[in-house]
């Protein structure tokens, strides 16, 4: 028991992997609409050269 953190402690990652979960989802959606754009200007520059 000693080497469990405090309740403090405990909380803090809590709140961290909570904030974490909707952040990474974001970001999931995200990279998706991303990589088309990134996609869609390296077409349309090489059909320019």
């Amino acid at each position: 028991m000693s080497k469990l953190p405090s309740k403090e402690q405990l909380l803090g990652q809590l709140c961290g992997v909570l904030a974490a979960v909707p952040t990474k989802l974001v970001r999931t959606l995200n990279a998706a609409p991303s990589n088309l754009v990134y996609a869609l200007q390296a077409i349309k520059d090489q059909k320019e050269n």
